[in-house]
Formats: structure tokens, sequence, C-alpha cells
């Protein structure tokens, strides 16, 4: 491996570091949240849902747009909108628009649980990488023809 590889890999650990300290951070804050907003115990699990559902539908939405504009834009994109809303998270009225919030960071961290490991996988030459590469791409291949095609 090169001095690109080790840049390229440390500025992914680095976005995966803050997109997961965005996704911790609510473990912490429900409670608090909870006692400052007078909040019932369902209403300050939202804060986690809303997450997780951003992430999920993020996941979706990042895998075309970086088809579309290419996985450098996507990167970008991922590292704004989760701090964009990240920051604006702290400046919340009350908890609707906190969860209105917490989804768009969702769907930040979202596209960095898929992009950040296509852009590391494409520019990491090794064989840990290969191994992992060719097994997320057996996954797509039909049960009964696994055997025969790889």
């Amino acid at each position: 491996m090169g001095r690109f590889q080790y840049l390229l890999i440390s500025i992914c650990g680095l976005i995966q570091a803050a997109t997961a300290c965005e996704v911790m951070i609510v473990g912490f804050l429900m409670p608090e949240l909870r006692s400052y907003w007078n909040l019932a115990a369902w209403q300050s699990a939202l804060i986690g849902t809303f997450v997780l559902l951003g992430k999920f539908f993020g996941a979706f939405v990042w895998g075309f747009v970086s088809d579309k504009v290419g996985r450098r834009l996507g990167i970008f994109g991922i590292i704004l909108l989760t701090a964009l809303f990240g920051f604006a998270s702290a400046f919340s009225p009350n908890i609707y628009v906190l969860l209105a919030l917490r989804f768009g960071v969702g769907l930040g961290v979202g596209g960095d649980s898929t992009l950040n490991k296509l852009v590391q996988n494409k520019f990491s030459y090794s064989l840990h990488n290969t191994v992992v590469s060719f097994t997320l791409v057996s996954e797509f291949v039909p049960t009964a023809k696994r055997s025969g095609s790889l």
C-alpha cells in the first residue's frame, strides 16, 4: 500500500468515527432530554428510532447519488449532511424539530455505512479487502447457483 491508500484509510476512518459518535450520542442525550422536556419514555426512544430510520433510507439514497455524481462528491455530501444536521440538533427548540434533524443525521450516517466501505475497498489493494468484497458480491448470486459461479 502506498501513501494515497494510507491517507484514504485515515480519512475514511475519521468519517466513520464521526458518524459513530453521532449515533452513540443519542444514548447519552435521551435521559437528559427526557428530564429537560418532560418526555415520556416512548418519546425519548423516538430520538434513536429516527436516527436509525434515517440511516435506513440514507443507505439507499446515497448509493444512487454516488452513482450519479461520483463517490468523491458523495463522501463530501455525507460529511456535509451529517455535520449540518448534527450541529443544528444542538439548537432544537422541541422534540419534533429534534426528531426531524436527527433523521437528517441518520441520512448521512446511512450513506457512510455503504459509501465509505466502497471507497475503502476500491482503493485499498489487499487480500482482506478482496475477500470481503467477494463475499458481499456473492450474496447477490442466487443460492442455487453459488457453488457453480464462485
